[in-house]
């Protein structure tokens, strides 16, 4: 990984093939000078795009032949041909995978001043952060050996994000594509984002095949199996691991807003690291915490510039989707900023998500509903009969606290430093039943 340059000429009697197929190898080599006949072959990622022009700074003599890389125009997966999204799933590590990148979200209005199209110059990969893994042999009782940096650059592959001609975003999964959540950006000249989509890597993952058919109040509905972002489902595991209990909660949402905050591996926060790319190519790793190395900046209400009511709010949001909008009691603490947010759920902030309170069986999809394609944030009426502990209905109605968790899961007792380090570990991980149980294919209905 630390060769940048090399020299193949007659004095270097190397024959055969040259393997810098290594995506570390290859991305920091700086340049290869290969004019010798001997060399039969240079073997390349297998993303690379040979169609238009070699790259420029392999320089080979006629007799090499490229190994890898495309050799014909290639043709994405075309995520948005069934819609577009806010949320894009892909399942196939080594694949080039496009979306139309001319709408916001789904394109369907939440607000009456809302712009449903953008015209972007150029995108970028913002962030990405793969599913935490444990300390091999010790799964029952370690802190997770990757926290979310590890390998969190070949979800998406940040060289290969492009904007196309017709308006859509390239980017390619790197070799290896391990589970988890990234960013992909479209910015106009001066880096400004103008909108934003999160990628989210499963691997064989098929949603469709995967949906749970829930019944509730008579309601007759279907569902992901799994929050969104979650990079994991324990009940198809034999002996799942505590990252895979953890895995299950997803990524974390300001409610209306579209995009997600990087999730944690305690149950109350702390200490998951995603990788980060500046608008100026630099890579750094960052906290999921609140810090001066975190991933998720605060942002009050009152430090937004020029803020002046909703829309201020909701703009600033799409332009910094790694801000966490706070405010004041002034505000009723509403990221939106107004007063009156929590209690007028119906008023036009209500419309962010579609407004699924106006109806017990759902409002519309919007720009800002932050599901896949073919999903939609639930309605009341369709997630009427969950539980939370157990399947005792009462259990529902007794302990509303319980929402706070977000999933069935076994949660570390230990502390984490405000930094994200981790303290000595003085105490073994406890089974909590936290989460939300819905009843598959009818097995259960509430009596009223």
């Amino acid at each position: 990984p630390a060769l940048r340059g090399l020299v193949i000429d007659g004095s270097n009697p190397l024959s055969g093939t040259l393997d810098i197929s290594n995506s570390d190898v290859y991305n920091n080599l700086k340049c290869l000078y290969a004019d010798v006949a001997t060399l039969e072959s240079i073997k390349i990622p297998s993303w690379v795009n040979l169609y238009n022009s070699a790259p420029a700074y392999i320089i080979k003599n006629d007799a090499t032949k490229w190994e890898g890389g495309y050799t014909k125009a290639p043709e994405p997966v075309d995520l948005s041909a069934n819609g577009t999204s806010n949320c894009y799933i892909v399942n196939t590590a080594d694949t080039i995978y496009k979306f139309k990148a001319t709408v916001r979200g789904n394109g369907v209005a939440a607000l009456s001043d809302d712009q449903t199209t953008i015209a972007p110059t150029k995108a970028r990969l913002l962030w990405a952060a793969s599913s935490w893994t444990m300390v091999p042999g010790d799964a029952d009782n370690a802190w997770p050996q990757n926290l979310g940096d590890t390998d969190a650059d070949k979800i998406v592959l940040a060289e290969s994000v492009k904007l196309t001609e017709d308006g859509y975003i390239e980017f390619s999964t790197g070799d290896g594509m391990p589970n988890g959540n990234a960013m992909i950006v479209a910015t106009d000249d001066d880096d400004n984002i103008l909108w934003s989509w999160h990628i989210w890597a499963l691997n064989g993952y098929d949603a469709a095949s995967e949906d749970k058919y829930v019944t509730t109040h008579g309601l007759n509905v279907y569902m992901m199996d799994r929050n969104i972002g979650a990079a994991s489902d324990p009940s198809d595991l034999a002996n799942p691991t505590i990252c895979d209990w953890i895995g299950t909660r997803g990524l974390y949402y300001q409610w209306g807003r579209k995009d997600p905050f990087f999730g944690s591996i305690k149950y109350n926060g702390y200490a998951g690291r995603m990788k980060f790319w500046a608008a100026d190519g630099t890579v750094s790793t960052l906290y999921a915490i609140y810090g001066s190395s975190a991933a998720t900046k605060k942002a009050p209400v009152a430090d937004i510039p020029g803020w002046s009511g909703l829309r201020s709010s909701i703009d600033f949001a799409i332009a910094n989707p790694l801000s966490y909008i706070t405010a004041t009691s002034a505000y009723n603490y509403s990221w939106l900023g107004t007063a009156n947010a929590p209690d007028a759920p119906k008023t036009e902030w209500g419309n962010l998500w579609g407004n699924p309170e106006a109806s017990a069986l759902g409002g519309v999809k919007t720009m800002y509903d932050p599901c896949p394609v073919g999903y939609s944030i639930p309605a009341p009426g369709k997630i009427a009969f969950i539980t939370s502990h157990n399947d005792d209905a009462a259990s529902y109605y007794n302990n509303m606290s319980d929402w706070k968790y977000n999933c069935r899961e076994k949660i570390f007792s230990e502390s984490v430093n405000n930094d994200g380090t981790f303290s000595v570990i003085t105490s073994t991980m406890k089974v909590q039943p936290y989460g939300l149980n819905f009843f598959i294919h009818g097995a259960k209905t509430p009596a009223d």
